[in-house]
């Protein structure tokens, strides 16, 4: 969960896969930052546990915990002697350190340390979490708790991620980040070094451009440049490309949901205009676009979340509705679209669907709005793209099952959308105080029913229940389609070259 916030230029780097045949290399690449952090993240830093490679929750720096029955308390009994990568031990000192002081910016994380009452250090390497409200997702989020090295972050500061100066937790320690690629080397003193196989790894950020194939996703698998594709490519149309595709694609769920993100500064703070556009949209146009592969939805939550009353898909309601779209249109002082221009902002970024244009056609025909598509990079963060237009294609991509993570990014003390709704923030609060699983998923589709039904805040799309990844299994053993519904999280530890 935690995200390690790093700067990026964009750099296309030719480079090659293994230039000593005694090193076993191993590069992953992908088509945003987002990702690209992540993936370094996973490798640099280790949590209290880890996924294994089929994404199942296993033992790491906590050989292993005992959940209280009413999900108020974990007690972890911590591996002795194991360090980070400059030898200083990760003992019960390192670990309260990180959950006294996370280094976090995200909403979801910042709730779950909020919810923290207190510490018990049992013995020299047992301790308890005490929380003040029931967890049910606390075995999910263990992964993504990175423990990191605080004695150097309180010595450096903010530089204290940079290769000269960063220390590792995890599987691999970083040589070098030179803009769109990171390389890392084993770590020496991680404490199941014994079953990481990778000397090296490289991670590459490559926009997918399928305008030109030199400087693709595909292409950098296809010529051997990559060894996995964690983002479904860009396959060009031509019989030995899908051949190839075919024979090298892995299939594995995602929990990934895609909307109109708007900006409620300006003419959207209305939400009748708001709702018009939402109602404009021709959701025959967009399930034909998506090949009728994609669920069109009502909701954030994505459909695979179990547990949830869904608000549910565009099958179970009238979501097009170009009459009383246009009393509302009027209503908001823009009858027959009058003086009204809007910003739409697209991504141009591998995987991401071409709805941009259907989208403006809608609004076009149904509402006679003017409105002007800008493409814009992955490499720009959320915040400068939607404070640069008014809609923004957008995307929720999260590795746990919890409708709240897929919901809090909209809580007036987090979101960068410019939308604030008391009620909203406080059925989020007392879900975090809900004292059973199904009194926190009631509370979190009523605080959904008034972030979509009753102000649109926003407009859904659809969902992307899988994700294609492109790997040679045939070369490479102990790698599997991570099923925990993510798209980029695996370990490397366990994968191996095949001699």
């Amino acid at each position: 969960m935690k995200k390690i916030v790093l700067l990026f230029t964009l750099l296309f780097v030719v480079l090659s896969c293994n230039n000593n045949s005694n090193i076993v290399t191993f590069v992953v690449a992908d088509a945003g930052p987002f990702v690209f952090n992540l993936q370094g993240d996973m490798a640099l830093y280790e949590g209290l546990a880890r996924f294994d490679t089929a994404g199942n929750i296993v033992p790491a720096i906590a050989k292993s915990w005992q959940i209280n029955e009413d999900n108020t308390a974990v007690t972890f009994n911590l591996r002795p002697n194991i360090t980070f990568s400059d030898g200083r031990p990760i003992n019960m000192q390192a670990i309260i350190a990180n959950f006294l002081q996370p280094i976090t910016t995200d909403s979801y994380t910042t709730i779950i340390f909020n919810n923290i009452l207190s510490f018990e250090i049992l013995n020299d390497l047992t301790f308890r979490v005490n929380f003040k409200s029931p967890q049910f997702f606390i075995e999910d989020i263990l992964p993504f708790l990175f423990i990191l090295p605080m004695h150097v972050i309180q010595q450096h500061g903010d530089s204290w991620a940079l290769p000269a100066k960063q220390v590792s937790s995890g599987p691999f320690i970083l040589q070098s980040q030179r803009g769109n690629q990171m390389v890392m080397l084993a770590n020496p003193h991680y404490w199941d070094r014994e079953n990481v196989f990778i000397d090296r790894l490289i991670v590459l950020s490559i926009p997918d451009n399928p305008a030109d194939t030199n400087y693709s996703l595909f292409n950098a698998f296809y010529t051997g440049r990559a060894d996995w594709v964690a983002t479904g490519p860009h396959i060009p149309r031509t019989i030995s490309a899908q051949a190839f595709a075919n024979r090298h694609t892995q299939i594995a769920p995602v929990l990934n949901t895609y909307f109109v993100a708007i900006n409620h500064h300006g003419p959207l703070s209305d939400v009748r205009l708001r709702q018009a556009l939402a109602l404009a949209i021709n959701r025959n146009n967009l399930s034909h676009i998506l090949h009728g592969s994609r669920p069109i939805v009502q909701g954030i939550v994505p459909l695979a979340i179990p547990g949830y009353q869904h608000l549910g898909t565009w099958a179970t309601a009238n979501l097009f509705d170009p009459i009383l779209a246009r009393e509302l249109l009027a209503e908001a002082g823009f009858a027959g679209g009058e003086g009204l221009t809007l910003t739409l902002m697209r991504l141009n970024a591998g995987g991401v669907p071409p709805i941009g244009d259907t989208l403006a056609e809608s609004w076009r025909n149904e509402l006679s709005i003017d409105v002007n598509i800008i493409d814009i990079s992955p490499y720009q963060y959320l915040e400068e793209q939607i404070n640069n237009g008014h809609l923004l294609i957008a995307n929720y991509s999260f590795h746990i099952p919890d409708p709240l993570l897929f919901l809090s990014g909209y809580h007036s003390h987090f979101n960068i959308f410019g939308y604030s709704n008391l009620n909203f923030d406080n059925l989020l609060e007392l879900a975090g105080f809900a004292s059973t699983l199904e009194e926190y998923m009631a509370l979190a589709r009523l605080a959904e029913e008034i972030l979509i039904v009753q102000d649109q805040a926003l407009i859904p799309l659809f969902d992307i229940p899988t994700r294609a990844h492109l790997i040679n299994l045939e070369k490479w053993d102990g790698w599997q389609a991570n099923q925990r519904g993510s798209r980029t999280i695996n370990t490397w530890v366990g994968i191996r070259p095949i001699n």
